[in-house]
């Protein structure tokens, strides 16, 4: 076992209505005043949220310059990156499947303070878009596996990164194929939590290096550029770690290959409401070095267990494309 620095929340709970206790968890925490952060929720979660914490003889205020005690955060601010610039106040981050995307950070696990509770309740996922839905179920899954092949991967990161495709292997097909399946929210959303956990320690490599001038240079959303270019990613990195695919994709009792767990990828895209590839998503083809160049410029490809840069983007590109 290598060494590792590895962050989590000081108490995480999760489980349909977990929201209903925040009132006891802020008193917990020796806090009356909560700042209250809303970030791409949805109107009714926010209405839940603040309705609880008033129910519970709490001060609700939504200015940075009231005094308070405690931030709640929810929907999209990331578990594991600072949650106010305040950091004597107490914390707690309520995460929402349409959140803009997972937890991750390029760096390794430095100073940050991360939030003292965690609550994941995925009824507040309910009700979300699919295109949302599905853009935040790309992005747990590509930080997911790249995770687990990071060249900064520990035995922690691995434990959250094989456990998180565990879950979203067995949740995110169904979501995404329409189904208004209420039990698949709970996996899906501890597989998003975990991913992001797996991420923070181990960061991420090519698939979001390349993914990210895709949406800049074309608007193309984050999760929708993820699920173009993930099966090629694993493709390519396959020729240096293909044992490590073989492996994740054995944990759901398949076949121990690295075809399989890309097999397995194809399908949740293709469950998804994403075009086929790059050009149907309105990428130039005469474009493709530009983005290559970008791509490679991105600090977390340094991560990648196959040496990246711009010919290795390139081919990445052509082969999505």
């Amino acid at each position: 076992m290598g060494p590792f620095d590895f962050r989590f929340p000081a108490r995480i709970i999760g489980g349909p209505g977990a929201v209903n206790g925040l009132g006891s968890l802020v008193r917990d925490l020796h806090a009356s005043r909560v700042l209250v952060i809303s970030r791409g929720s949805t109107a009714s979660a926010e209405t839940r949220i603040v309705s609880i914490l008033r129910d519970a003889g709490l001060t609700v205020v939504d200015h940075e310059d009231e005094a308070t005690d405690l931030v709640l955060t929810f929907g999209a601010e990331p578990q594991g990156k600072p949650v106010s610039d305040a950091p004597a106040r107490r914390s707690i981050h309520v995460p929402i499947l349409a959140s803009a995307g997972v937890p991750a950070s390029p760096h390794a696990p430095g100073g940050e303070r991360l939030a003292d509770v965690v609550v994941l309740d995925h009824e507040l996922s309910a009700g979300i878009p699919r295109d949302e839905l599905a853009d935040a179920m790309l992005d747990a899954t590509a930080c997911a596996i790249e995770a687990w092949v990071s060249t900064r991967r520990t035995v922690m990161s691995d434990w959250c990164a094989r456990e998180a495709w565990r879950q979203l292997a067995a949740s995110v097909p169904r979501l995404l194929s329409g189904a208004d399946d209420a039990e698949s929210m709970g996996p899906a959303l501890l597989g998003w939590f975990l991913a992001g956990a797996a991420a923070r320690q181990a960061t991420l490599g090519a698939v979001h290096a390349c993914a990210r001038p895709v949406s800049r240079r074309y608007g193309v959303p984050h999760g929708t550029a993820l699920a173009l270019l993930l099966p090629e990613v694993v493709r390519w990195n396959s020729r240096v770690v293909a044992d490590r695919y073989a492996e994740l994709a054995a944990i759901r009792g398949e076949a121990r290959r690295p075809e399989t767990l890309v097999a397995r990828l194809e399908d949740l895209v293709a469950a998804g409401p994403f075009p086929e590839r790059l050009a149907a998503a309105g990428v130039v083809e005469r474009e493709l070095p530009t983005l290559a160049v970008e791509a490679s410029a991105d600090q977390v490809g340094e991560f990648n267990p196959r040496k990246f840069d711009v010919a290795g983007a390139l081919q990445i590109y052509a082969a999505a494309y």
